[in-house]
């Protein structure tokens, strides 16, 4: 009986581990990065240089970074002064990334854009079942000869972080319906300056376009070469200006400010020169009434034409500034 008793209390303990044992939990890698350089900074073709020290602290000798790091959005991935040594108990894998790095610059707000420069980098062999990245917040750092190389912005802020990367597959694991890496990232919040300046620039040509456009109200509608060769002068001024500024801020599928501030000159001049033919039309009729009519038409499309364009600008300037 007692034989039977211990059977059953064996099995019952037994069945109990199985059903209620902790799986085993992943360990953990610390990783840590220090940012030695950040060069050729390029916004038209989305990309950016760097040169990164990376170092990786786990128990497991089995894990070999030099071959398992992956770099995400990189075309060149290269490591050098690589070594793995013994440290206090744990294996310490430090290496020297050059990185040449696609990016995607969003320049809607341009010149009043904050730019993220991201590098990714993933685990290409094991899974957040293996292990895990904690970010070394204490070691990581920028240097400071980046903010030298950076004349034109302004480093806001720099961020480590770890994470995971979820993949909706398999690869072909067919124990498996799914597959989460651990992934490190690095982080650069830039902010341009001088971003009034840069916008005067820019914008100058449509302005003067616009009230080049905008004197042909003072001329009298019977002189109809100057009135309409203003406007006409007006606007392919406008036209070339964008033709510079295209050739000036990187391409997007998005409209832009300056798209906005461009269109919206195009179309007010466009008013302009319908507002001259309709007036030219009254004046030509050859009573005073209509002449009148036709001179009180010019003084308040002036005004009206200049507090639509002024304030057009004033919006959407403030709409796309990041205060």
């Amino acid at each position: 009986m007692k034989r039977y008793f211990l059977t059953i209390t064996t099995a019952l303990l037994f069945v109990s581990n199985i059903l209620f044992a902790k799986p085993n939990s992943p360990d953990t890698v610390l990783v840590g990065a220090y940012v030695s350089s950040l060069h050729d900074f390029d916004i038209a073709s989305n990309s950016i240089n760097a040169d990164i020290h990376f170092w990786c602290l786990y128990d497991d000798e089995n894990y070999s970074f030099e071959n398992e790091l992956e770099c995400l959005y990189c075309n060149e991935f290269n490591l050098t002064g690589t070594s793995v040594e013994d440290l206090n108990g744990k294996k310490w894998f430090y290496t020297k990334a050059t990185i040449d790095s696609r990016q995607k610059y969003v320049t809607t707000n341009f010149p009043f854009d904050t730019q993220k420069i991201v590098f990714g980098f993933e685990s290409s062999e094991y899974t957040t079942d293996d292990f895990v990245f904690k970010s070394d917040i204490a070691g990581s750092k920028l240097d400071s000869i980046v903010l030298s190389q950076f004349d034109e912005w302004e480093i806001q802020n720099i961020e480590f972080l770890s994470s995971t990367t979820n993949y909706n597959t398999s690869f072909g694991d067919i124990e498996s319906s799914l597959t989460t890496v651990p992934k490190f990232e690095i982080i650069v919040t830039i902010k341009r300056l001088s971003s009034w300046l840069i916008l005067f620039k820019l914008i100058t040509g449509i302005i003067v376009a616009f009230l080049i456009s905008s004197c042909v109200f003072w001329i009298k509608p019977i002189n109809t070469d100057p009135r309409f060769g203003l406007c006409v002068g007006g606007l392919f001024a406008a036209i070339g200006n964008k033709y510079i500024v295209e050739s000036i801020v990187p391409s997007t599928n998005e409209l832009t400010l300056l798209d906005y501030l461009h269109n919206i000159t195009f179309i007010i001049i466009f008013l302009i020169i319908i507002t001259s033919v309709f007036s030219l039309f009254l004046y030509e009729k050859g009573d005073e009434k209509s002449q009148k009519i036709s001179g009180i038409i010019d003084t308040v499309s002036f005004f009206l034409f200049l507090s639509i364009y002024v304030s057009s600008f004033t919006y959407l300037i403030t709409q796309h500034y990041q205060f």
